[in-house]
C-alpha cells in the first residue's frame, strides 16, 4: 500500500530526452553502449511498419528497427 505518495511512469525511465537521449545515441553509434543485443526483430521497408507494431505488441519482440533505406557510405 502506497499512501500519500503517487507512482508514475516514465517514457525514458527518468533521462531527459532533450539532454541524454542524444547522448544515448551518440555512445551507440560510437559503439560504447551495445544495442544490437536488444533488437530482436529488423523489419525491410517502411511500408512493413505495421509488421514490427504488430510483432511489438506481442512478447516475443524485444525491439523491432524498420530499414527504411541504406545507411550513407563514409
Amino acid at each position: 500500500m502506497v499512501t500519500g505518495r503517487k507512482w508514475v511512469g516514465t517514457a525514458f525511465g527518468g533521462w531527459k530526452s532533450s539532454d541524454d537521449v542524444p547522448k544515448l545515441v551518440n555512445k551507440a553509434a560510437l559503439g560504447e553502449w551495445p544495442i544490437d543485443a536488444y533488437v530482436t526483430h529488423e523489419i525491410e521497408g517502411l511500408e512493413k511498419v505495421n509488421d514490427a507494431i504488430h510483432a511489438l505488441h506481442h512478447e516475443f519482440c524485444l525491439r523491432a528497427v524498420v530499414k527504411i533505406s541504406e545507411p550513407p557510405k563514409v
